[in-house]
This record gives C-alpha cells, sequence and structure tokens, in this order.
C-alpha cells in the first residue's frame, strides 16, 4: 500500500475516501453507439424558456454514451 503525501502538516486524523456504486445499482440507461454521428446533451427547462448551450461531439467509433449529474443538496 502506498502512502499519501502529507499536505497538511498538522493534520493527524484518518482521512475517509469513498466512491458510491449508485451511478452501476441503478443501471441508468446507456444508447449503444454503433456508428458514425454526433452525440449531444440537452436540457429542457420546466415551463419553456431558452435551454442551456450543450456540448456535442461527433463520434467515429462504436462505444456506450454515458451522462452524469450533481444537484445542490448532493454536494
Amino acid at each position: 500500500m502506498k502512502n499519501v503525501p502529507r499536505l497538511v502538516p498538522g493534520w493527524t486524523q484518518p482521512i475517509a475516501l469513498a466512491a458510491t456504486r449508485l451511478a452501476t445499482s441503478t443501471r441508468p440507461p446507456m444508447p449503444v453507439i454503433k456508428g458514425n454521428g454526433k452525440l449531444t446533451m440537452t436540457f429542457s427547462p420546466d415551463g419553456g424558456g431558452e435551454p442551456p448551450n450543450g456540448r456535442s461531439t461527433s463520434l467515429k467509433v462504436r462505444g456506450v454514451a454515458m451522462s452524469m449529474y450533481n444537484t445542490d443538496e448532493s454536494i
């Protein structure tokens, strides 16, 4: 096991690191990309209004598309 360098010299308590398995346990839909095309993620505000500019990318290989979000309460 590798030691983590001490960045705060006076810190003496252990630091706990954890990873959540929410995404793998709830099995979100992951579209399978079967060819060339453009992948875009969009957000549609309730009650209309202008959606924020999203990012898109051009894909030239097969793969799986995934996305992630956090709410203010979960951060």
